[in-house]
């Protein structure tokens, strides 16, 4: 093992763009990588080996560098995105939507919100600017829509408020319905 190849890294930075990208493919070529390079490592001491070997391991070097800098472009853009603060609240609103479709989960609210689809007039009635009446009338009006969407759609259909509308924003989500 005299020859100490420069390119042992490749393999690394493959893995490393692949799943900060969740990009599959390039984690797969990480591995076509390593197996490249890494073989020369654990060869046997066989000089028709290493002959071998040190090709492989070269070519496989040289072809992620040229590999590199032909996903540079969708890597950056798709970091960029991944990486965009919008997309972590949509994930999470996502995220809420899916818990609360689970009546167990979203009578316990989730992250301390309430599912209004599923919810009852008492735990309505315990949300900001809704009284027992408010919150009767609520679930009245749920039954004859068949769910709400969003809050919006509460406080067009019950005629509530735009400081309601924004606090039940902030403390109710909407299952499935």
């Amino acid at each position: 093992m005299t020859f100490v190849f420069p390119g042992w890294l490749s393999p690394a930075a493959f893995l490393y763009a692949g799943l900060r990208a969740h990009r599959r493919r390039w984690l797969a070529w990480a591995a076509v990588y390593a197996v490249c390079t890494y073989a020369f490592f654990f060869a046997p001491e066989d000089t028709q080996i290493e002959d071998t070997l040190i090709p492989l391991a070269i070519g496989a070097w040289l072809a992620s560098i040229v590999h590199a800098i032909v996903i540079r472009h969708e890597y950056l853009e798709r970091r960029d995105i991944l990486d965009d603060p919008r997309l972590a609240s949509v994930r999470r609103q996502a995220l809420e939507r899916q818990l609360s479709a689970d009546p167990t989960i979203a009578a316990a609210g989730v992250g301390g919100k309430v599912d209004l689809n599923l919810a009852s007039a008492g735990e309505v009635a315990r949300l900001p600017g809704f009284d027992d009446a408010m919150a009767e009338r609520l679930v009245h009006v749920r039954a004859e829509v068949g769910g709400f969407a969003s809050a919006y759609e509460v406080g067009h259909l019950l005629d509530l408020s735009a400081e309601i509308v924004d606090e039940l924003k902030e403390r109710a989500v909407f299952g499935e319905h």
